[in-house]
C-alpha cells in the first residue's frame, strides 16, 4: 500500500505541476495584445531589430583571437542573437583562442552583434544558406530538396578538413553549452596538456532548466539560470574536445572515430562510451559542460519553432521532463556570469527582442503562437521508474 499510495502522489504531483504550467502558459498569452500595443510598428517588424541594451557594461576591449590558438570551436548557430556574445567571451576568458561561427540561415545575419569579435580576430563567421549556390561553394549538401539539413554533421567536418590543421584541439558545441572548470583547474588550455596522449576529451552534460524564468531575464545566461538536474539524470551525454590531427571522420555531434590506436577518454581517464550507453557515474572531475537546454519559456518556444543544428526539433514534452526531474541546484557559473558581464558588453547590437517582450512579439508574430500544448502521457510515469527511462531524445 505504500508504495501505491506514493507511486499515486507522484503521478498526482506531476499532473498538477503540468497543469500550473500551462495555465502560467495561457496567462502571458492573455497579455499578447498589451505587448504588441506597446510597439511602434516598422515593416515587416523591422523596428523590433532595432538594437539596444538590456544592462549596463564596461566596455572592455575583445580579447584578440588566434588562427594557430592551441584550442578552438566549432559552432553551428541560428538565432542565436541574444547570448552569442556571452557564449563567445565566456570561453575565450577559459583560453579559447579562435571561434569558427557558422551562420545557418538566421533571420537576421549574427554578423554585426559579432563585429568586434570578427575585427579582433577572436571570430571566424560564415553566413549560409540552404541555396545550391551557396552550399555548393562550401562542398555541402543538403539531405533533401526543401528539407532542413544536417547542419552539424556537414559543417563539423568541414570544420576539420579547412581548420583542423591550425590548432592542436578543437570543440564542438552548441550555443547553450557551456564548459565550465572545476575549483582548481585554471584554462582550458590547462586542462588538455595533461592529456595530449589522447585523441579527444569528452565533457558529460549538467542539464538545466528555465529556473523560473517564464519571459528572458536581464542578466545574462550563466548567471540567470541556476535549476538544474541531479548528476546522472539526462547527462549520460556529452561533446567532444578533439585533436584534429587524429580525427578519421565525424560520427554524430556528440563523438568522433579516430585513426587507429586512438580514442577519446572521459576525465577521470577512461576510454569514452558511444553516447547511447548510459553509464553508471559521470565524470564532472575538471569540467563539466552546462547545457541550457531550455532557457526561458519564451526562449524554448522559439527554439521549438525552429530546427536544430542536426536537423531535429524541440518538443514541449521534452521541457516538461525537465522541469518536473530537474530541481537542484547548480550556483556554480553565476559568479563566472556577473565577472563576464561586469568586464564586457554582452548586449553590443544585440536586437531589441533580445530584452523588449513586447518587440518580440512583434518581430515574430507572437512568441506563443505555436505553443499547443498537450499533456504527454509518459510524465505520469510509475515512481520506481528510474530517470534514465524519461530522457528526451536530442
Amino acid at each position: 500500500m505504500g508504495l501505491r499510495t506514493a507511486d499515486t502522489n507522484h503521478r498526482l504531483y506531476t499532473v498538477l505541476l503540468t497543469a500550473a504550467a500551462l495555465l502560467v502558459v495561457k496567462m502571458v498569452v492573455s497579455f499578447r495584445p498589451a505587448w504588441g500595443a506597446a510597439q511602434t510598428a516598422g515593416p515587416s517588424g523591422e523596428a523590433a531589430w532595432q538594437t539596444g541594451r538590456r544592462r549596463a557594461s564596461r566596455r572592455e576591449a575583445p580579447p584578440p583571437g588566434y588562427n594557430s590558438s592551441y584550442v578552438a570551436a566549432c559552432i553551428v548557430v541560428r538565432d542565436e542573437h541574444c547570448d552569442i556574445r556571452e557564449w563567445v567571451l565566456h570561453h575565450a576568458s577559459l583560453g579559447m583562442g579562435k571561434v569558427y561561427v557558422f551562420d545557418t540561415e538566421s533571420s537576421h545575419p549574427m554578423e554585426p552583434v559579432l563585429e568586434d569579435l570578427i575585427a579582433s580576430g577572436l571570430v571566424d563567421y560564415e553566413y549560409v544558406t540552404n541555396s545550391s549556390a551557396s552550399l555548393s561553394k562550401r562542398g555541402l549538401q543538403p539531405e533533401r530538396q526543401g528539407w532542413s539539413i544536417n547542419w552539424q554533421r556537414h559543417i563539423y567536418s568541414l570544420c576539420l578538413r579547412r581548420y583542423g590543421g591550425r590548432h592542436k584541439w578543437m570543440a564542438f558545441l552548441d550555443a547553450d553549452e557551456f564548459i565550465v572548470l572545476e575549483d582548481g583547474v585554471a584554462s582550458l588550455p590547462g586542462l588538455l596538456q595533461p592529456r595530449e596522449q589522447h585523441a579527444g576529451v569528452i565533457l558529460h552534460w549538467r542539464m538545466f532548466g528555465h529556473s523560473g524564468h517564464m519571459l528572458r531575464p536581464q542578466g545574462g545566461v550563466l548567471s540567470s539560470y541556476t535549476t538544474c538536474c541531479d548528476a546522472g539524470w539526462g547527462s549520460r551525454l556529452y561533446k567532444s574536445i578533439v585533436q584534429p590531427a587524429l580525427v578519421q571522420e565525424y560520427v554524430s555531434p556528440h563523438n568522433f572515430r579516430f585513426r587507429e590506436g586512438h580514442q577519446a577518454v572521459d576525465m577521470w581517464g577512461l576510454p569514452a562510451p558511444h553516447p547511447d550507453k548510459a553509464q553508471e557515474q559521470e565524470s564532472y572531475t575538471g569540467a563539466v559542460l552546462h547545457h541550457y537546454f531550455s532557457k526561458s519559456l519564451y526562449d524554448y518556444n522559439l527554439k521549438m519553432q525552429r530546427r536544430s543544428g542536426d536537423g531535429g526539433s524541440k518538443s514541449l514534452s521534452e521541457l516538461l521532463r525537465i522541469a518536473v526531474q530537474c530541481t537542484a541546484e547548480c550556483r556554480q557559473a553565476v559568479q563566472l556570469g556577473e565577472r563576464l558581464e561586469q568586464e564586457y558588453d554582452l548586449v553590443r547590437n544585440v536586437p531589441r527582442t533580445c530584452f523588449d517582450q513586447g518587440a518580440a512579439y512583434q518581430a515574430f508574430g507572437g512568441p506563443w503562437a505555436k505553443w499547443e500544448p498537450t499533456l504527454p502521457p509518459d510524465l505520469v510515469a510509475p515512481l520506481d521508474k528510474s530517470p534514465r527511462h524519461l530522457l528526451p531524445s536530442y
